[in-house]
């Protein structure tokens, strides 16, 4: 709650907390509790992890179950295994 009410980065510049983006609060609120580690990686010259990252990596390490998918390719609603694996197949392989 400490983050409510700040601005939005517009620089996605994660070294700073006066200025937020979605993927930030994410990483601020979960990276390091429990076995939760996110990698930064480099984008635009700058550390960050966008949504492509963190969907990555928490499936990778099995951080997150997949409840429930919507619009991943089509306009529907899919639960459980069918959701992650669309959602899995939906995401671009890291380089």
């Amino acid at each position: 709650m400490t983050h409510e009410g700040k601005l939005y980065d517009f620089v996605f510049d994660f070294r700073q907390a006066d200025r937020l983006v979605c993927t930030d609060i994410v990483y601020r609120a979960y990276h390091e509790v429990g076995p939760m580690n996110f990698e930064l990686n480099r984008r635009s010259g700058r550390l960050a992890l966008s949504a492509e990252d963190l969907l990555q990596q928490g499936l990778q390490k099995d951080l997150f179950e997949v409840v429930l998918g919507f619009g991943v390719g089509e306009q529907v609603i899919r639960h459980g295994e069918s959701a992650e694996s669309r959602l899995r197949a939906s995401l671009r392989k890291p380089a």
